[in-house]
């Protein structure tokens, strides 16, 4: 089934001080072809983002209107949740609800307050300096499970420093070294309960998400944003080498050539990299590429290691 994500558009209720988006000059809309392109299709999984996609939904309804039976996603910050759930639950959208479990919230909005009657919910929480703690993190996601009523996955991913406003809350050495720490402890811990026969709910989104890596298989020019499995797009159906910086456009038929160009002029060491086809050249826009490439080349060593001792038990867990 063909994977797609549509940027929306660059519009948010919401100026989160490490978001790494730069704001769209021109949006107008779901171009006809990108519409052409998913009419009537049933085997596609396409999920919205942006900016905010809720402040885009006349545009994603003409997309369920045209494929009423793909399957849907759709990533947001919940300020608009409660106004278009019955159109989620009517066209059975998974919803991702971004949700940091900082003590501190920089969002400025907190998405689990009260009961949430809804069966498909996943969550993104963003490491960023002043909010590494994994276990501070998934004390904060327990709180608020006992208030929605429902199970929270934690699923993290590392802030990208892409420009002088969110320098500040881009993670230091000393940060990724406690992070991969955790990592290791964390999942380390995972695997062992489950040679028990148990299942760590608290740590399957860390698992979850090195063992979605370690399958990925990049060949090279592929990254984690733009590769076979998955096309992101934006509204128009362009490709970019990053939909938050779309300064350096993608064509349909030769993007992979293209990036692998670029890849190679910007960080020569991805082409012998041992970890290439699990990191896919970490994000290539970041400021502080070798501080991510050195923790991805870790973590994902050590992932490998572990992984290939234990294959024959984890094999047999299913990585949705």
């Amino acid at each position: 089934m063909e994977a797609l994500t549509i940027y929306l558009g660059s519009r948010c209720n919401l100026n989160c001080a490490y978001c790494h988006r730069e704001a769209s000059e021109i949006e107008s809309g779901v171009s006809d072809n990108l519409l052409d392109y998913v009419r009537g299709r049933s085997d596609i999984r396409i999920k919205f983002m942006g900016g905010e996609p809720t402040l885009y939904l006349k545009e994603i309804e003409k997309v369920v209107a045209a494929a009423p039976d793909a399957q849907y996603a759709v990533s947001t910050n919940g300020i608009n949740l409660k106004q278009y759930l019955d159109f989620f639950r009517k066209h059975k959208f998974l919803i991702c609800i971004s949700y940091d479990g900082a003590e501190d919230d920089l969002r400025g909005f907190d998405p689990f307050t009260e009961l949430i009657n809804y069966p498909w919910i996943a969550v993104s929480c963003t490491l960023y300096h002043g909010n590494t703690n994994f276990q501070r993190i998934i004390k904060s996601f327990a709180l608020k499970e006992k208030l929605i009523g429902r199970n929270l996955s934690f699923f993290p991913h590392i802030v990208h420093h892409t420009n002088s406003y969110n320098a500040r809350y881009a993670l230091t050495a000393e940060d990724y070294e406690d992070i991969l720490r955790q990592y290791k402890e964390c999942v380390g811990s995972f695997i062992a309960d489950y040679k028990r026969g148990v299942i760590n709910r608290r740590y399957i989104g860390l698992y979850t998400k090195l063992a979605r890596a370690y399958r990925a298989e990049y060949e090279y020019g592929e990254t984690y944003c733009v590769n076979r499995s998955l096309q992101k797009i934006d509204a128009q159906g362009s490709r970019f080498t990053c939909l938050y910086i779309r300064d350096d456009k993608l064509q349909k038929d030769s993007w992979q050539k293209r990036q692998a160009e670029f890849i190679t002029n910007k960080f020569p060491g991805c082409r012998q990299c041992a970890v290439y086809k699990m990191c896919g050249g970490a994000c290539v826009k970041s400021l502080a590429h070798d501080l991510e490439c050195s923790f991805y080349k870790r973590l994902y060593s050590w992932f490998i290691g572990i992984y290939e001792a234990n294959r024959a038990l984890l094999d047999t867990l299913e990585v949705p």
